[in-house]
């Protein structure tokens, strides 16, 4: 746009404004404006590039700001910030994805009821929201990440009954949240980390601010810190959660004012186990560690040093999967870690042994041979460690292979041989069973009756023959 403005609106009442790419040049200001406006809404823009701020409104009501992208609005000599708000009522900011702009990502100025909700704010130039003279504001579920020039991600001033709720705040060159001259707000469920200052700062004057389940961690010299009067980190029996506590008794906020978090916790505790020990072989075997997170990562496993894999976590405690070694002592550590990836550890032991003799997987029974008959019976044995050896007790009638194959190892005379068979295991632990081998007697093929019967058969015949022959000689003469 050639024009000071990409969009401008003025007296406009009930607009919306949708899936527009606003492009600024050099000496351009912002990319969408209104004044004097009622019911905007934007949708689905991408405003950059402009030298004044990305979205600005002025003396307006009921403004809808849904899901644009606002990035690279960083002209001089101002300071420019991706949505700028002033001197209006009644803003829903939701969704948006504000980078990279030379001032604040939001800013709010002397505009009441404004909710700032589920945006992307990072890396812009100072703070990631700035409300200042605004009333009855809610900053619920955004991410604000990375905003330097010793800036903070959430800074209120002299603004009133508000709620900061879900936010997640890390990497800001100061504090994680600010506030001066505010009262009666609700500080609550917010995950800051990384922070070069203090996760939380309540300057003077600060009072009557509830501030609970915030988890706080690994940002300057003290992670919270209260020069106000009158402000409360505790509600009803839940404090928040610090990566310096050390798991006993109260918290100390530093600072003038002087207060106490009487209900604290850890934002992350890996826990202690004791040395295990378990049967090669056997399933169902864990490691325990009390551990626990408000926000948690995953955890892993090392053994002996190798990681075996990160594993989803839900912030309890941890029952590590140590089946499936061989015998052995293993140096076993646990890794949790902070959904801001930080991290403890946990060394233990783990002792895997060997004390079970192998098992038949069919229990051999007898054998019967008839006579000269070869043997050959296959024996199945199993153990965790593997089958070091096989043996008989009668090696100079029988032979058992490697794989468990008894044999004969000679001519078996007829007769009932007891043979006692051992296996044994890597660890020298057997099991022995014996069997009854008989070989049966050789047994002659019975004398065929039919011969003798056609012999005799046959002298009868012969007899009668001549009997006949005789008789009719005899009567002849």
């Amino acid at each position: 746009s050639y024009a000071y403005y990409g969009i401008y609106l003025s007296y406009a009442i009930d607009c919306s404004i949708s899936s527009c790419v606003i492009q600024g040049v050099p000496g351009s200001d912002a990319g969408i404006f209104g004044q004097y406006s009622d019911g905007i809404t934007l949708f689905n823009n991408t405003v950059f590039e402009f030298d004044f701020h990305g979205i600005f409104f002025y003396d307006c009501y009921d403004m809808d700001i849904l899901e644009n992208t606002v990035y690279w609005n960083e002209g001089t000599p101002f300071d420019l910030c991706g949505i700028y708000i002033d001197s209006s009522l009644l803003a829903n900011i939701e969704g948006n994805n504000i980078t990279e702009n030379s001032d604040n990502g939001i800013s709010i100025s002397g505009t009441d009821n404004v909710t700032i909700t589920g945006n992307h704010i990072v890396d812009n130039w100072n703070h990631g929201v700035d409300l200042q003279y605004s009333d009855y504001c809610v900053i619920q579920d955004n991410f604000i990440a990375g905003h330097g020039d010793a800036d903070n991600g959430i800074t209120v001033l002299s603004s009133n009954s508000g709620d900061i709720i879900g936010n997640t705040i890390y990497e800001s060159e100061f504090n994680g949240i600010y506030m001066s001259e505010a009262s009666d707000w609700i500080i609550s469920h917010n995950v800051i980390y990384d922070n070069g200052g203090p996760g939380i700062y309540m300057d003077v004057p600060t009072e009557d601010n509830f501030l609970y389940y915030n988890d706080i961690g690994w940002s300057g010299e003290f992670l919270a810190v209260d020069e106000g009067f009158g402000n409360f980190w505790n509600y009803t029996g839940i404090g928040n959660w610090y990566s310096d506590y050390e798991e006993t008794g109260t918290y100390t906020i530093a600072g003038a004012g002087s207060e106490v978090d009487y209900y604290p916790s850890m934002s992350l505790y890996c826990g202690v186990t004791d040395p295990a020990e378990y049967e090669v072989g056997t399933t169902g075997n864990t490691m325990t560690w009390n551990s626990s997170a408000l926000n948690p990562g995953t955890y892993e496993l090392l053994i002996d040093g190798v990681p075996q894999g990160h594993i989803a976590w839900d912030g309890s405690a941890i029952a590590a999967d140590v089946d499936g070694l061989p015998v052995g002592v293993y140096n076993i550590t646990l890794v949790v870690y902070h959904v801001s990836g930080h991290l403890l550890a946990n060394q233990s032991t783990l002792t895997v042994v060997d004390t079970m003799s192998p098992t038949w997987t069919l229990t051999p029974v007898d054998q019967t041979l008839e006579y000269n008959e070869a043997l050959s019976y296959q024996i199945e044995a199993s153990d965790a460690s593997g089958i070091s050896s096989w043996a008989v007790n009668d090696t100079a009638s029988f032979a058992i292979s490697a794989t468990g194959l008894l044999t004969n190892a000679t001519f078996l005379a007829p007769g009932v041989y007891n043979v006692e068979i051992t296996v044994t295991d890597a660890y020298s632990h057997s099991i022995s069973t014996t069997i009854m081998i008989t070989v049966n007697e050789i047994v002659l093929p019975p004398s065929d009756p039919t011969g003798l019967v056609l012999a005799i058969g046959g002298i009868g015949a012969v007899a009668v023959i001549i009997l006949i022959v005789f008789v009719l000689k005899k009567k002849g003469t």
